[in-house]
């Protein structure tokens, strides 16, 4: 029976003093826990006991019973996610851009050769490239005798020429064209050759301001034409082709708005076609051949590519070094689920690529010495860009290595093979980013 005591106080004994141990281990790791949060915050120790102590709080009032290890695990946890990105005592931020202006000058970009489109009443044409044309055709019945009356404004760029065609196809057809400059002239041309070159003749077109509105006649009787602008007569011809439709042409690098076209049967006075642009006919074909364009819009700086496979970068260089830590809100409005985020440069050789796509998946791409050294898998974060939620891509450089998060979810890592000095935003592919939030601070 002694024997049996003995044994049972030795148990006891025993189980006592792992739960004492195990009662320190915790009072212990929960001292440290919140010791190293105050260290690492600009929250004091008291500060910190505090939250806990509300965390603590609110678990019990959900009815949580849990022992008091699994408690300050969850308190620890949930301290750590709340406060992971406060800034550091003594760390320097050093670039808050919100974009509600352009204050710290982001350049603007539109890359494009031609583009048109719609806007209130009037149909715009832009032009962008030297010997280049935008035109938009439309098939037409022409009478024998007709007019043709169109009204535009010239909006920017150079003298170029801009007008009307009447065509037979578009290698036959002829040209009525103005310059803001004040010309105007007429052309021909023939199985895809010009046969009669523009003559230019001064003081036919109103000039100056942007809002003048420039009136072009085309009196076709049978087969002779009279060419006027404003009513200032500038030159006739012979007509030797079937006519069969109608173009708008605008070339070189300028901006013109048409506002009003009629064709009119010159018989009857019966309107054969007319268009005011209030309610756009669906005849019309829209240009656009759009590279890339950011501009800022509401509080955000918005980056949209159009050529699939090709990385659009910002140009404006921020200064970072190799301990920074970045904060950049993104919102993924649409297109393809191609790569968008951020690159730390060295030099044009010598970068690293933070990727993000709009399905959530992340990956980091080191170019080292001209060349790709690594290029990482993508890795899912369980996160996703719909179109109208917007992350946070989170950038940690410690001097070692470099850390990346969306949100709090971890995307991946890598070693810091070179000093940084730059940072620069990219989208690549054919799709629409805004950045709307950016937060750069250099960390102890």
């Amino acid at each position: 029976m002694e024997e049996r005591i003995l044994d049972e106080i030795r148990q006891r004994v025993i189980a006592e003093d792992r739960e004492l141990k195990e009662n320190r281990e915790e009072g212990e790791i929960k001292k440290a826990n919140f010791e190293v949060l105050a260290e690492m915050t600009s929250l004091s120790r008291d500060e910190v006991e505090e939250i806990a102590r509300t965390v603590k709080a609110e678990l019990l009032e959900k009815g949580k019973k849990r022992k008091k290890k699994i408690v300050y695990a969850v308190v620890a946890v949930f301290v750590v996610l709340l406060i992971a990105f406060i800034f550091r005592p003594g760390s320097e931020v050093t670039v808050v851009e919100t974009f509600d202006d352009n204050r710290n000058t982001w350049s603007f970009s539109n890359s494009f050769e031609y583009k048109s489109y719609f806007e209130p009443n009037v149909y715009v044409f832009e032009c962008n490239k030297e010997g280049k044309c935008l035109i938009d055709e439309i098939a037409i019945n022409y009478p024998k005798n007709f007019d043709v009356l169109l009204s535009s404004q010239w909006l920017q760029g150079q003298f170029d020429s801009y007008g009307l065609s009447i065509n037979k196809n578009m290698s036959n057809y002829f040209t009525f064209f103005i310059r803001s400059d004040g010309s105007a002239s007429t052309g021909k041309v023939k199985d895809g050759e010009w046969v009669l070159l523009p003559s230019w003749q001064s003081g036919k077109v109103r000039t100056k301001e942007a809002d003048y509105i420039n009136v072009q006649r085309v009196e076709v009787r049978g087969s002779h034409y009279k060419f006027y602008v404003n009513d200032k007569f500038v030159e006739e011809g012979a007509i030797d082709m079937q006519l069969k439709s109608f173009t708008l042409q605008v070339c070189g690098f300028q901006k013109v708005a048409f506002s009003e076209l009629m064709i009119i049967n010159a018989d009857n006075n019966e309107v054969i076609f007319e268009e005011n642009f209030e309610n756009p006919s669906e005849i019309w074909t829209l240009g656009d051949n759009t590279e890339s364009s950011t501009e800022i819009i509401d509080g955000a700086y918005v980056f949209s590519t159009k050529i699939d496979g090709y990385f659009h970068v910002t140009s404006r260089d921020l200064q970072i070094d190799n301990h920074s830590k970045i904060n950049l809100e993104t919102k993924w409005i649409k297109g393809q689920n191609d790569d968008f985020g951020l690159m730390l440069l060295a030099d044009e050789n010598n970068f690293i690529n933070c990727q993000i796509k709009s399905s959530g998946e992340g990956r980091i791409a080191i170019y080292k010495e001209g060349e790709y050294t690594y290029v990482g898998d993508f890795n899912k974060t369980g996160l996703s860009y719909t179109g109208d939620n917007s992350h946070t891509q989170h950038l940690i450089l410690d001097g070692e290595q470099v850390q990346y998060f969306l949100d709090d979810k971890f995307v991946a890592k890598c070693e810091l093979p070179f000093e940084v000095t730059t940072l620069r935003l990219f989208v690549g592919g054919t799709q629409t980013v805004s950045f709307e939030n950016l937060e750069i601070t250099r960390i102890e």
